[in-house]
């Protein structure tokens, strides 16, 4: 089993860049009302709230990125 995990993993694309943060989740490092900083994969990215302001230490996610800003929503809670 543990060689079929290793194999599949060996032809897995990898994911840097744009691609990587698509999806990404993150915390609200300020207030996003709209823009704000956000850390997202242990790094501090300037971003824009879609839709609604976000409170500090507020879950998010990634959905875009315009230029080198993040558009992140809240992150939808698990309960």
């Amino acid at each position: 089993m543990d060689i079929l995990r290793w194999s599949k993993a060996q032809f897995k694309r990898v994911k840097t860049g744009k691609e990587a943060l698509i999806g990404a989740k993150g915390i609200a490092a300020t207030d996003l009302k709209p823009k704000g900083e956000v850390r997202v994969l242990g790094e501090f990215w300037e971003a824009t709230a879609k839709d609604v302001s976000i409170d500090v230490g507020q879950a998010v996610e990634v959905v875009g990125m315009e230029g080198m800003v993040l558009v992140v929503k809240a992150a939808e809670q698990k309960a």
